[in-house]
């Protein structure tokens, strides 16, 4: 029977968002005087634009990021919290030291043919997901009848919402949708069966990725518009069209 794995949270210890600016020259031969000077001294933290504590505050802060949705200093922070965090640690030590192939090729040749595989390997060497435990998903879900839905195949969600992000905008998917939606994967209950992927032991770790097991039900507690102007582009042809969309962060309760 596949264990439980603890809660992990990388907005424990907060990210703060700031501007910078130039460093002046007194603030530079102090830098120097103390042995710190390097190229990142010459700049130095001007005004804080935002802290972001939970993951609720992560989903709206990438959300209103400019017209792009982009802060890669979001997603060393929460790089490195996985690093540190012995929790995290212990989901590592909880999977198999070798990504088993049907998972590997799950990564790597999304979308496949065929899922069975997948949900085999993820309930063989998956371990239970805690009740608590939050993740990111990006990508309509489209409708919920009664607002709930079982899922019919894997579903993937990630620790970083600039991932979840960048995933509801691929291949043109929130473009042809007209919509783009940041999903707040809540679980309730222990048992959503779940694979992680080691960040520095697979080719796309960048991703930081959770497979949750087909079958899961998800239950809308809330969808909100936070914006309605955000760019979504899709290609044609060599061409790539643009238009802008409403923004939505649902919070959905997993079961």
């Amino acid at each position: 029977m596949p264990i439980s794995l603890p809660i992990v949270r990388p907005f424990e210890k907060p990210y703060d968002a700031w501007t910078f600016r130039d460093a002046t020259d007194d603030e530079m031969s102090a830098s120097m005087k103390a042995g710190e000077f390097s190229v990142l001294s010459m700049t130095v933290k001007d005004v804080l634009r935002a802290r972001v504590a939970n993951e609720s505050q992560a989903a709206e802060y990438m959300a209103m990021r400019g017209v792009d949705g982009v802060d890669n200093a979001l997603e060393s922070h929460i790089n490195h919290a996985l690093d540190i965090d012995p929790h995290f640690q212990n989901w590592l030590r909880a999977m198999p030291d070798v990504t088993p192939s049907a998972l590997e090729d799950y990564q790597l040749e999304f979308p496949l043919d065929n899922y069975v595989p997948v949900d085999l390997a993820i309930r063989r060497h998956g371990a239970f997901l805690s009740a608590g435990q939050i993740l990111f998903h990006g990508g309509d879900l489209g409708d919920m009848p009664n607002g709930d839905l079982i899922t019919a195949r894997p579903l993937s969600a990630t620790f970083c919402p600039q991932v979840a992000l960048r995933e509801a905008e691929w291949s043109g998917k929130a473009y042809e949708s007209g919509r783009i939606c940041l999903y707040l994967l809540r679980i309730c209950f222990a048992n959503t069966e779940a694979f992680v992927f080691n960040p520095k032991a697979s080719d796309k770790g960048n991703e930081k990725e959770v497979l949750l097991a087909s079958g899961t039900r998800l239950s809308l507690r809330s969808a909100r518009i936070v914006r309605d102007d955000y760019r979504v582009h899709r290609a044609v042809g060599m061409h790539t069209e643009a238009k802008t969309a409403p923004f939505y962060i649902c919070e959905v309760d997993v079961f």
